[in-house]
């Protein structure tokens, strides 16, 4: 869901805005490697299907940086089990690991995102000296059930590497709801600078409140129902 939609809202933007990235203005070389923590990794109910784990260390390195006809480099990612996965990293795509550090021009987005949100969709975008954000939320309903998707990507303007990533999937049905959350951060994150990222934008908050009243709903009705069958 969420690629699909940033994809989609990626290409109309690109057809209606003027100018064009730097795509000389890249943070990273070949051989560097970033070292990532997983802080959360919580499944409940059918969700819980990923093979990470809380505490545990993967890292990402950069294999090559030419981009050829693409606007796209290798990277090579290796959990702590030593298993690795060669990926090719969209460096235009926002909520990808790796961006250019043209962020003039991805701050040229921010009205165009304004324009579309609406009460159930939201992007945002916060350009700050050190750190660019980039959040959205998405929520789908019908008779049947309600989607909530919401990402959080925070960056390191100076190489365009992630510093922070959260997101919450949930599925709520009837009186069901199930949801799974995944987060991880840079393992150096308290030696990077940090000045401009000590306070909460609107969806930042809203995505930690909708966090807290997905999980509490959820185990509240789950205790009223064990009690119901006692």
């Amino acid at each position: 869901m969420k690629v699909v939609n940033t994809m989609l809202i990626f290409v109309l933007f690109t057809n209606v805005v003027s100018g064009q990235v730097d795509t000389s203005q890249i943070g990273v070389k070949d051989g560097d490697i970033f070292e990532f923590v997983i802080t959360e990794d919580e499944g409940i109910g059918s969700f819980a299907t990923t093979d990470s784990s809380k505490g545990e260390i993967f890292s990402i390195e950069i294999e090559d940086t030419n981009l050829g006809s693409t606007n796209k480099i290798t990277i090579k990612v290796t959990q702590q089990n030593g298993s690795s996965d060669q990926q090719e990293n969209d460096m235009l795509l926002l909520g990808s690991k790796i961006l250019f550090t043209d962020w003039d021009y991805f701050e040229s987005f921010r009205t165009f995102y304004e324009s579309l949100n609406t009460e159930n969709n939201t992007l945002s975008i916060e350009n700050g000296d050190n750190i660019f954000t980039y959040s959205n939320s998405i929520k789908v309903e019908s008779v049947a059930l309600t989607t909530l998707f919401t990402t959080i990507t925070t960056y390191q303007k100076s190489t365009g590497v992630v510093r922070t990533y959260e997101s919450l999937f949930s599925i709520i049905i009837a009186d069901d709801i199930n949801s799974q959350s995944f987060a991880y951060e840079r393992v150096d994150l308290e030696d990077l600078d940090v000045s401009d990222s000590g306070f909460l934008n609107g969806l930042q908050l809203g995505f930690l409140l909708l966090s807290s009243f997905v999980v509490t709903k959820f185990f509240v009705r789950r205790q009223v129902k064990h009690r119901s069958q006692n």
